[in-house]
């Protein structure tokens, strides 16, 4: 029997959770179709409408740490898609930290959710979907971890191909110098300031002075690309430097941009 994946004359399972580190608390959707990236987001899109916007009023955004592999893998464009649409949606920013392959063991949720969902129905027949959400439900720790269970019954087609064309849209960005961590925006075109500065909290003190310099170049040369001629002062503010260190990142990346002759 798969771990994560139960497959019975009633048809499919596919547990999903979400751990809170903080609350100590857990959501697991149970799906019955395919376990795939757009079942892994809309699990996290529920946890949000039902249980994050109430208890984190004042976020801003999402923090995720999730396995380097499977349908929330690092590589898997369907992911980094449905995350960057769930981003726009609920107007918050999301960094996903990936763990490395094979080191899943260290991910908080293993060993604080599922390994005592697993000793809770350790020896029960799971004959049904509704035995599966209970059981889930009813796993509780001496620590006060409580758990919340719902099936989704949505369809959830395997073998959805994403173009790779996806990359080159504005609400994905990959933060350099951090392995495998990558940040999705709400639209910053909307309110390009408050949706650039997000992002730098978290990715600017990650790089070095010549790095960052080429991150604002190339997001003023977005904005003005897109209708923003004061783009260069807008990024200043969100980055919260001087105007000139932009267009002095702006000149560093049209010389790296320019052909050198032989």
């Amino acid at each position: 029997m798969n771990v994560h994946d139960f497959i019975g004359e009633q048809g499919r399972a596919n547990p999903y959770g979400v751990y809170d580190i903080g609350a100590n608390t857990g959501w697991v959707s149970v799906g019955t179709s395919h376990d795939t990236p757009a079942f892994a987001v809309n699990t996290i899109r529920t946890w949000w409408q039902q249980v994050g916007r109430d208890l984190y009023p004042a976020a801003t955004r999402l923090m995720i740490t999730a396995d380097g592999g499977g349908s929330n893998g690092y590589r898997v464009r369907a992911w980094k898609t449905e995350l960057a649409r769930l981003a726009a949606e609920i107007g918050l920013g999301i960094t996903v930290a990936h763990l490395p392959p094979g080191t899943s063991k260290w991910n908080k949720i293993e060993h604080r959710l599922f390994s005592h969902i697993s000793m809770n129905w350790r020896g029960r027949p799971l004959a049904s979907h509704d035995v599966i959400v209970n059981t889930i439900a009813a796993t509780t720790t001496a620590t006060g971890l409580k758990v919340r269970a719902v099936l989704d019954t949505r369809d959830y087609p395997a073998g959805v191909k994403i173009p790779r064309r996806w990359r080159s849209g504005p609400t994905s960005r990959r933060h350099g110098g951090a392995g495998r961590m990558m940040g999705f925006m709400r639209n910053p075109f909307e309110d390009p300031e408050t949706s650039f500065r997000e992002r730098y909290q978290t990715l600017l003190p990650l790089l070095g002075q010549s790095q960052t310099r080429l991150v604002l170049a190339a997001d003023a040369n977005d904005l003005i690309a897109h209708g923003f001629p004061n783009g260069i002062d807008i990024v200043a503010r969100a980055a919260d430097v001087g105007p000139d260190t932009v267009r002095h990142g702006i000149a560093e990346l049209a010389a790296l941009n320019t052909p050198t002759s032989s």
